[in-house]
């Protein structure tokens, strides 16, 4: 139905102007849009869903990925069964593990915030649970992190850790993407000492896991304390 619309998909239905449905079931509806993808739909303007159950919906979005789903502007989702809304997005706009079978190692959930020069991501899902946020996160309520025994094995005291901890600076800094001072730790510096702490994303990235300084600290307060303690006995008999 409408102006040069194809429906050549068994059970297709194309609506609009220079749609085509060809998968089997598919629908097309907008302009130019494309619904190759078995049982996929397609609506906007330039909108291509491949995948086979896609939808893409918007402007110039692409869904891929088996049961995936695009929304927005030039939002592309090809991983299996992820949820990609937003613009220009990075994470699953190549497929990650796969885009026709579920894998843990493929992102659930993308929110795009890139332009056409530049793809980005504002918040991403992997089907793991990882999640990443590219900005300041603010919780009104508590940050709980399982810490159970029971869930933990080979357990062993830190020991002394106020010797590396005097080997890392606390740094005032700007922000390259925003122009934002901030307070923090250098992460290549924490690798030095404490490459547990410290991770690499996809494009060679580091972050610090900054709770995980917590009985870092802990220890040093308690070696430091010895020390402490150890001085005012010496200072007591030195008195007296």
């Amino acid at each position: 139905m409408g102006y040069e619309t194809t429906s050549s998909g068994y059970a297709s239905t194309a609506i609009g102007t220079a749609t085509t449905a060809s998968g089997d079931g598919s629908t097309a509806i907008g302009t130019a849009t494309t619904a190759s993808g078995d049982g996929s739909t397609a609506m906007g303007l330039l909108s291509t869903a491949s995948g086979a159950y896609s939808i893409a919906s918007g402007y110039e979005t692409t869904a891929s990925g088996f049961g995936s789903t695009a929304m927005g502007a030039s939002a592309t989702a090809s991983d299996y069964a992820s949820l990609v809304i937003g613009q220009y997005n990075s994470s699953g706009s190549s497929v990650t593990d796969s885009g026709t079978s579920f894998s843990t190692s493929n992102t659930a959930f993308v929110i795009g915030n890139g332009t056409s020069d530049s793809l980005s991501d504002a918040f991403k899902v992997m089907f793991n649970g990882d999640t990443y946020v590219n900005n300041d996160l603010t919780v009104s309520g508590d940050v709980n992190v399982n810490s159970d025994a029971r869930l933990k094995s080979n357990i062993v005291s830190l020991g002394s850790t106020l010797s590396k901890l005097l080997l890392i600076d606390g740094k005032s800094y700007v922000m390259n993407r925003n122009g934002k001072q901030k307070i923090g730790v250098l992460a290549q510096e924490i690798q030095e000492v404490f490459p547990e702490l410290v991770s690499q994303d996809d494009n060679d990235i580091l972050a610090v896991n900054y709770q995980g300084l917590v009985p870092v600290l802990i220890n040093a307060i308690k070696e430091q304390n010895e020390k402490i303690t150890r001085l005012e006995v010496l200072v007591e008999k030195l008195i007296k």
